[in-house]
């Protein structure tokens, strides 16, 4: 009589392919999220000057930053857009968002007058100016 030989087992394996997936998802997640992220400061300009200013809470995921240049252009995220549909934007913005406003120190008011009513009209109450300490 012949004994039957068993193979050998091997235990357990792991197969680690869906968590090269995963880590190089989270990867390309982060670029293009840090990327996002220096879009909102990256126009160049020259904030005012103000005495009391308090600390920028920077752990708000729901906030648009609006910029106005000095030649009165408007950009959110990087791309330049008309006042008109800046204003489109924060009336669709959700209540509980907060709106940045990165404004040159030479910018007259009634540039920024009209985005300030429309988000007092949505109902946006975390509005705030970006400034330098003195």
């Amino acid at each position: 009589m012949r004994i039957p030989v068993r193979e050998h087992n091997r235990g357990f394996e792991f197969n680690v392919t869906p968590l090269i997936d995963i880590v190089f998802l989270l990867v390309i997640f982060f670029l293009v999220a840090s990327q996002l992220v220096q879009h909102d400061s990256a126009r160049e300009v020259q904030l005012p000057v103000a005495n009391l200013a308090q600390e920028e809470d920077r752990g708000q995921p729901n906030r648009l930053t609006i910029t106005v240049s000095e030649n009165e252009e408007y950009s959110l995220g990087g791309r330049i857009l008309p006042q008109v549909e800046l204003l489109q934007i924060i009336d669709r913005t959700e209540l509980d968002a907060a709106v940045r406003f990165r404004t040159d120190k030479d910018v007259p008011f009634r540039l920024i007058e009209p985005l300030m009513h429309a988000c007092a009209k949505r109902g946006i109450t975390d509005v705030s100016f970006a400034v330098e300490q003195k």
